[in-house]
């Protein structure tokens, strides 16, 4: 009997895997499974999909879902210690390998599937329009946001008008790294500045944009960093900027905690639609700056060509 891996993903991504298959990386949901190195993901039990479900798409309902299935035979790979059942590889599998598993959950425990195979299904209703994939960019914008407010404000000082003191560890670090471009900062803010942009790297890939912007994964990854040193800079700016200043201190007025506070803990898809519009703004800005690098990397392209000998009809 074959023994079958099975990876569970969503519907949204399979045309992308359709295109280039399952191959080992750090994915946007390494982090629920602390797993820090470039591995394939699997399980060999459909017993454990719940508990899959719950680690990695607790929110998204069962519709959205696909289960990938492949042939086990001539893949090396190993077993954790795992409660699920996990097991890993760092083998690609291609395309033409693999079935999908549609599923419908009838009841608690019982499913409707349809299994079919991937290079064979057509998958037009599973494609994101342009507004969707912006959407889906922006909300993570928000999440940055937020990730990097509430850690100010949890670090700051709170005062009895209901103000919040800026705690002088974050000044220092906003006004150091406010003034140095981002070749010039230190490997410990690039690392985190690094993390931070892996998973607008992650949707643009899944949604099969990496390939229309005729770049190499490190040049877009390169300008994800620096776009966003550039965002936290300016928004560190304008948050100083409606600061009040007393003896060197910055302390964040009493309404405006209250107004961060809320926007902190909203959704970005239960936003006013002018709030909406900042985060979809900074994704504009991505692919902005992508375009002004490819600019100037053509521009530079030009100069150092050889230049063509005049045609003098001989």
């Amino acid at each position: 009997m074959k023994e079958i891996g099975y990876h569970i993903t969503r519907k949204g991504n399979l045309p992308n895997i359709q295109k280039k298959g399952l191959k080992p990386k750090i994915g946007r949901r390494s982090n629920s499974v602390n797993e820090p190195n470039k591995i394939l993901c699997f399980f060999t039990n459909l017993g454990a999909i719940h508990i899959w479900k719950e680690r990695l798409y607790k929110d998204i309902p069962y519709e959205e879902l696909a289960i990938l299935s492949f042939d086990l035979d001539g893949i090396e790979y190993i077993k954790r210690i795992d409660s699920a059942g996990d097991f890993f590889t760092l083998s690609s599998i291609p395309p033409e390998n693999i079935n999908v598993m549609q599923f419908t959950q009838v009841s608690e425990d019982q499913y409707k599937m349809k299994q079919g195979k991937l290079t064979e299904m057509s998958l037009e209703d599973c494609l994101k329009d342009k507004g969707e994939i912006i959407d889906e960019l922006a909300d993570y914008e928000h999440k940055k946001w937020s990730t990097n407010q509430h850690s100010i404000l949890w670090k700051s000082k709170w005062n009895e008008d209901g103000s919040y003191e800026i705690s002088q560890e974050d000044i220092e670090r906003i006004q150091k790294y406010g003034r140095l471009d981002y070749s010039q900062v230190d490997e410990i803010y690039k690392s985190e500045i690094h993390n931070s942009v892996l998973e607008t790297f992650y949707i643009m890939e899944e949604n099969n944009i990496l390939d229309k912007l005729a770049l190499s994964e490190e040049e877009i990854i390169s300008v994800l960093e620096r776009t966003e040193h550039m965002r936290r800079n300016n928004w560190n700016e304008y948050m100083l900027s409606l600061c009040t200043v007393q003896a060197g201190k910055y302390i964040i007025p009493e309404e405006r905690v209250k107004w961060w506070k809320k926007e902190i803990v909203t959704s970005f898809y239960d936003l006013s639609d002018n709030l909406k519009e900042y985060d979809r703004i900074e994704v504009y800005n991505i692919f902005s700056e992508i375009e002004k690098y490819k600019a100037e990397k053509n521009k530079n392209e030009l100069k150092t060509a050889p230049s063509v000998p005049e045609d003098t009809g001989r």
